[in-house]
Parts: structure tokens; sequence; C-alpha cells
């Protein structure tokens, strides 16, 4: 009979330790404020992770890296009329955009990739490329301030 005793009283114990824990991470919660993203989604990079912290913040660093990169190569290849180089950098951006999930910045670039095959639409080039480089420089400043916070 005590061992049952004993069993049921191990039980009821952790049965209130764990709605004590649980009500501690639910106030815990509501007391940690993360950012709020409007320019990126990370739930694609969530997933992708597992919500590994270590591995979204890798990702995101290497994206905060290549972005001044990205701009700097649409901005030449624009420039000196490399419609064909500013294509396949835009397709190169394209990826790592999407991985923050700035899909429709994504979608624009794949637009500004088919333009320059095609060489259509020139006169559209520049508005393509400073979307691209207004967004991404918002994107890295609010990607950073949420680094900070996880």
């Amino acid at each position: 009979m005590k061992y049952i005793r004993k069993t049921r009283l191990f039980k009821r114990i952790l049965e209130m330790c764990s709605s004590i824990f649980y009500y501690i991470a639910s106030v815990l919660k509501a007391e940690i404020r993360m950012p709020v993203l409007k320019v990126t989604d990370l739930s694609y990079l969530k997933q992708v992770s597992g919500g590994e912290h270590r591995f979204m913040k890798e990702m995101i660093r290497i994206f905060c890296e290549q972005v001044p990169e990205f701009i700097s190569n649409l901005e030449k290849h624009l420039t000196e009329g490399n419609y064909l180089d500013l294509g396949r950098e835009a397709h190169k951006a394209k990826s790592s955009v999407i991985i923050v999930g700035m899909n429709e910045l994504g979608s624009k670039m794949k637009e500004l990739q088919l333009l320059t095959e095609k060489k259509e639409g020139i006169e559209k080039y520049p508005e393509y490329v400073n979307d691209f480089k207004s967004q991404c420089l918002a994107a890295v400043d609010e990607l950073e301030a949420y680094v900070q916070q996880i």
C-alpha cells in the first residue's frame, strides 16, 4: 500500500510542477517582446532550421553580409549596361531574399532576370534595383535587431 501511495504522490507532484512550469512560461512569454518583423518573414527559415537559433543566426548573418555585395553588383551592372550580368545577379539575390521570407521581392528579382534575358523593359531596370536596395537595407536593420533578441 505504501508503494502505491508514494507513486500517486509522486505523480501528483509532477502534475503540479508541470502546471507551475507552464504557467511561468506563459507569463514570461507575455513579457518577452520579440521585434515585430515587417519586411521579412522568418517562418520558412524557422521551419528549415527546426527553430535552432544558432542556425537561424548564421543564415541571417550570411544574408546581411550578402546584401551590400548584391546592391553593389546590381548597381554596377545597371550603370555599365551589362544587362545579362544584371539578370544573373538578380537570380542569385532572389534565392537569398526568399530564405528570409521576402517572397514578393524574390518574384521581382525573377521578373528582372527574365526581362534582362529578353532585353525588354530596360527603362524599368533602375526601379527594380532601387526597390531591391531599399527593401534589403530595411531587412538588414530588421534582422540585426531580431538577432540581438533571440
